[in-house]
């Protein structure tokens, strides 16, 4: 058991890990906007994919039937926190007003 658990853990750190440095390479360059939609996209596929070939199908299998009755109530519950509570952007259209807190460079990633 433990040694399941230091392996969970040391997996973790490995997968930060790899967002910290690829968080720095998107940020420390400045990529055309083309790149970063297709970079987005396929993290977003990749993601996707990984839930409907792996996670869900596990799921099912641990828990049976009613697991899929919570994977709907988690996409009910994501999608009326990001259309209701938490605003977010869509890449291609501009935000009328932007918080002044929010970094030059993000500006430029996120809303231009």
């Amino acid at each position: 058991m433990a040694f399941r658990t230091a392996l969970a853990a040391g997996l973790g750190l490995v997968a930060a890990a790899g967002n910290l440095i690829g968080g720095y390479f998107v940020i420390r360059k400045e990529w055309p906007r083309q790149f970063l939609q297709y970079f987005l996209a396929l993290g977003a596929g990749y993601m996707l994919a990984v839930a409907f070939v792996e996670v869900i199908p596990e799921s099912v299998r641990l828990s049976g039937e009613s697991a899929l009755l919570y994977v709907l109530i988690g996409y009910f519950i994501i999608h009326l926190f990001e259309h209701t509570i938490a605003p977010h952007f869509i890449l291609g259209r501009k935000r009328t007003t932007k918080s002044s807190a929010i970094s030059t460079r993000r500006q430029r990633c996120c809303w231009d």
